[in-house]
């Protein structure tokens, strides 16, 4: 794992992933300064931050999805960061993809609403349901309406 040492705190190399409603800046900020939030909590170093304004072209990966996945042989970190795992993808079969792909790279997947997303997620039935089918989740930080857009809350999500 590459890291760089500061005294005794650890940094974690890591790259945001904020997909945003096209055109939306206001959505796009917002979920940067909670990802960013969420990394200076944890004692993180972002050192790539990719921005999505597309959604799930179904069969096929977004541009910026795409760039990120042929450029993963060549990353400089060790954890992919988004707000919730539909932000990486609404199709279930690219979320697998994605998941696969990074592992393979020893590259995890942390979300804000469901946590590091594991092979066990991904077999669990009842997860995959409810990721895909937008349910709501129990007590997410960041939070969606029933379309899957982005509501701004106002609200710390820490």
């Amino acid at each position: 794992m590459k890291t760089k040492k500061k005294g005794n705190q650890r940094f974690e190399n890591v790259a945001l992933y904020i997909r945003y409603e096209d055109g939306d800046l206001d959505e796009m900020k917002k979920k940067e300064e909670i990802l960013v939030k969420y990394c200076e909590e944890h004692n993180c170093n972002i050192v790539k931050k990719y921005f999505d304004s597309n959604g799930c072209y179904f069969p096929y990966f977004s541009n910026t999805m795409r760039n990120f996945l042929r450029n993963i042989g060549n990353r400089e970190f060790d954890y992919l960061i988004t707000c919730d795992v539909n932000d990486l993808t609404e199709c279930l079969h690219q979320l697998v993809a994605i998941y696969t792909i990074l592992e393979d790279e020893d590259t995890k997947i942390i979300t804000i609403n469901q946590g590091t997303l594991g092979e066990d997620m991904l077999l669990d039935g009842t997860f995959l349901e409810n990721v895909m089918n937008k349910k709501e989740l129990q007590n997410p930080r960041v939070k969606y309406d029933e379309n899957g857009k982005f509501i701004d809350t106002e609200e710390d999500p820490f």
